[in-house]
This record gives structure tokens, C-alpha cells and sequence, in this order.
């Protein structure tokens, strides 16, 4: 549970009636920039090739790509699982999320994969181009990444140039993608490292598997505070270098139902948890976590209702995972208050 599902949860409480009657069985609209995507939805089956650093030898690869609407439009997820053969032992496997981040005022992208771990883009389509721009790292260094696909007369082009430390840019990735609509088929499996969590991400094994959260929300400060309850699946993915959770309301009748997709990993250059978020209420955004001793520490900040907010969210961890976990909040400039506390009952 972290600040995410809390501002969700703080919009929805504050927009609707006050007749439990009367709330909105449905969220809000996606947003209209994410119909772009339509010309790039379906399974793809593709191949290329692909270089390891400026003048290396080229390396052949085919690829699976699978592209759907998630978060009730609100997001675009895209599977992609490469075979490079004997080249890259167990291939390569991302997990991409797209949609509208209303604070930036523009698409984002967050991924992860079983080779780097997790990154944050900025997205736009120019054209019939989805144009993609990354900075992070790779293998502890500074990395710059541009993506482009484009989608013409049924047919998908990819091409990805990529700038490490102090070397010259060069292209890392080139191919060409058909639509394929018989049974889904995927290139070999890239999950047969994915056994155990890698690095710091270690650190948070027992917070894998399914857990129920049941507490109470404060939206603003005089408020009756309200209770509210939660599912959470963390899987590891594939690599072992991110998490990927799914968190569920279990709503009142009448009350909307909040899901989110949530990855987190270990950012070697930073020396903190990424936490990269986004939910079917048309919010999304990325957050830092610490773990001090046994408590798993993370922040947030941003805007609110037009005004900035800092938040800290503070759950304990026990020898079988999440225990108990409060959110404190600073918003405009208000005292800080507390709007969460709660506790986590592991299902399985």
C-alpha cells in the first residue's frame, strides 16, 4: 500500500455525492492521447537485428509482441519476449506500461525487463510514430535511450539508439514487426533466472505472493475517517530485478473499483527503491523508498487538487511480510496530517 492507492482513493471520496447512492459506478475518461495507440494493438511476430556497442557484430533475433488496453483504457500494456538463440541464454523479456500522466501533461512510459530493471520514459506520438526517450543506466552508468515504432500500412518498424557513459551513440536495436492472428505464439521463454530476487530487491522477498489490507482513509483534515480495503499480488518478473503488483479495492456497493499496476526495483545510481505506478482512475507517477531496519519507507510528491503535496508512507515488514503501514501527508501549506493506517493479513 503506498500513496498511490491513497490519492486515488482521496479523489474518488471527494468527488462524489454525498448520497452512497448516487456515487459513480464508473472512473473517469482516459485520456483522448491514448487513442493513438489503437494502430499498434493485437500480437506482432518480429525480427531484426540487434548490436551490443558501437561497430559490434550484428545479432539476429524474433520476437513476440503483445499490445492491449488496460486500467479501463487508462493504459496501454505491452508484452515483448525476444530469442537472440545462443547469443543471450534465456533471451530477453519487457513488460511495458503506457499512459497519460496528468501532472507532467504528457504520456509516459514504465517498463521493466529481466536484464536492467525498471525505467521511466517519456512517450509521444509524432505522426504514426510512438517516439520514446530514456535516462538511466546501464550497468551502473549513465545511459541514454531513443525508441521509435513506427506503424505503416499495417506493419510496425523499431529501431532503438542508445548512448552509454561517454561513448558515441549507436543503434542497438532494428527491426520489423507483421500482425499475427492465429494462436498466440511466444519466442522462448525469458524467465529461467527469475527464481530468486536479485540485489537490494532481496531485500523485499516477503513482500512476494498475496496480501489483504484493511484500514481507514482521512481525506481531508475534520473528516470522519473512512475504512476501506485492498488486494495486493506481487509477482517477481522475470530476472529477478523488479517486482510487478496488481493492487484491488474491494469496493462498497455503489463504489468505483480501483485497480493499479505498480513495478519496483533498485536503482543502483540513487541508492533507493524506484516505485513506477498507474492506475485506472487516470492517475500515474513514480515514487522512492528506503528500508530502515524493518520499516520499508516511501515518499511521494506532487500536485493535488492544485496544490503541492509531500507524502511518507511507512510499512512494517514482519518475518511473513507487510504488517502494518501508516501514510502521513503535507498538503498546501497545512500541517501535516495523518490519512492512512492499516493493517495486512497475508493470504497466501
Amino acid at each position: 500500500m503506498t500513496a498511490s492507492l491513497i490519492l486515488a482513493c482521496c479523489a474518488v471520496l471527494l468527488a462524489a455525492p454525498q448520497d452512497p447512492i448516487q456515487v459513480p459506478s464508473q472512473g473517469p475518461r482516459p485520456h483522448r492521447s491514448l487513442k493513438a495507440f489503437q494502430p499498434m494493438l493485437g500480437q506482432w511476430v518480429g525480427r531484426g537485428v540487434a548490436y551490443d556497442g558501437p561497430g559490434g557484430s550484428a545479432m539476429e533475433w524474433t520476437a513476440t509482441l503483445v499490445v492491449e488496453r488496460i486500467l479501463d483504457g487508462h493504459g496501454v500494456r505491452e508484452h515483448l519476449v525476444v530469442d537472440l538463440g545462443e547469443v543471450l541464454p534465456g533471451g530477453y523479456r519487457s513488460t511495458t506500461f503506457y499512459a497519460f500522466d496528468p501532472q507532467a501533461g504528457h504520456l509516459v512510459s514504465f517498463a521493466c525487463d529481466n536484464r536492467k530493471g525498471v525505467s521511466r520514459s517519456v512517450a509521444t506520438w509524432t505522426g504514426a510514430t510512438l517516439l520514446t526517450a530514456t535516462l538511466g543506466e546501464n550497468q551502473g552508468k549513465l545511459a541514454i535511450e531513443r525508441g521509435t515504432f513506427t506503424f505503416e500500412g499495417g506493419k510496425g518498424r523499431m529501431k532503438v539508439l542508445s548512448m552509454v557513459d561517454t561513448h558515441e551513440g549507436f543503434v542497438m536495436i532494428d527491426g520489423t514487426f507483421e500482425p499475427f492472428g492465429g494462436e498466440r505464439r511466444v519466442a522462448r521463454d525469458a524467465g529461467s533466472d527469475s527464481a530468486r530476487p536479485r540485489g537490494e530487491l532481496a531485500k523485499l522477498t516477503s513482500s512476494l505472493g498475496v496480501s489483504r489490507l484493511q484500514g481507514s482513509v482521512i481525506t481531508e483534515p475534520g473528516k470522519a475517517a473512512i475504512t476501506m480495503s485492498a488486494i495486493e499480488r506481487s509477482d517477481l518478473f522475470p530476472g529477478g530485478l523488479a517486482l510487478i503488483t496488481v493492487v484491488e479495492n474491494e469496493p462498497e456497493p455503489g463504489m468505483p473499483v480501483y485497480k493499479e499496476y505498480r513495478m519496483t526495483s533498485w536503482n543502483t545510481m540513487r541508492k533507493c527503491y524506484d516505485i513506477l505506478w498507474m492506475d485506472n482512475m487516470g492517475f500515474s507517477g513514480s515514487m522512492q523508498g528506503w528500508l530502515q531496519d524493518k520499516a520499508y519507507v516511501v515518499v511521494d510528491s506532487g500536485t493535488y487538487r492544485g496544490k503541492p503535496y509531500a507524502q511518507r508512507t511507512t510499512t512494517i515488514i514482519g518475518a511473513k511480510g507487510p504488517a502494518f503501514v501508516t501514510s502521513d501527508r503535507l498538503l498546501g501549506v497545512a500541517p501535516g496530517m495523518r490519512v492512512l493506517e492499516g493493517r495486512y493479513a497475508q493470504i497466501k
